[in-house]
């Protein structure tokens, strides 16, 4: 497929995409797709503001009693691999767009801000 640019958010995406294509692209809904000098075949995608978060704690089976609240479930911390992820509402359709660039990508290139938030919209995928 080419390489996947994964920006955090879309005026990142743009001026990736612009500054790579020599021009502004066409925004193919949720990502920007053209040839590079640089890359060949390239794709811009990105996230939105908060496009995946974590699970609330009753979506987990080995927490007790989780039907009604308990203080006795605190503190609650999964184990890393352990971790569930939902998508945000409203945000299903960029993170399939984003799902599906990096799935069908040869190289993926994570260009998300460097602090917690960007590290979490890449390696949630």
């Amino acid at each position: 497929m080419g390489t996947v640019i994964l920006a955090e958010k879309p005026d990142q995406g743009k001026k990736f995409a612009t500054a790579l294509a020599g021009k502004t692209p066409v925004n193919k809904g949720g990502k920007y797709e053209f040839e590079s000098e640089v890359f060949g075949h390239t794709i811009v995608t990105w996230g939105i503001g908060h496009l995946v978060g974590l699970s609330l704690p009753e979506k987990y089976e080995w927490l007790p009693n989780k039907e009604k609240w308990d203080l006795a479930n605190l503190p609650f911390l999964p184990k890393e691999n352990e971790l569930r992820y939902e998508v945000s509402k409203g945000k299903s359709q960029q993170y399939s767009t984003v799902k599906s660039c990096l799935e069908n990508a040869d190289m993926i290139i994570i260009a998300t801000d460097p602090d917690r938030e960007g590290e979490n919209s890449a390696t949630c995928f």
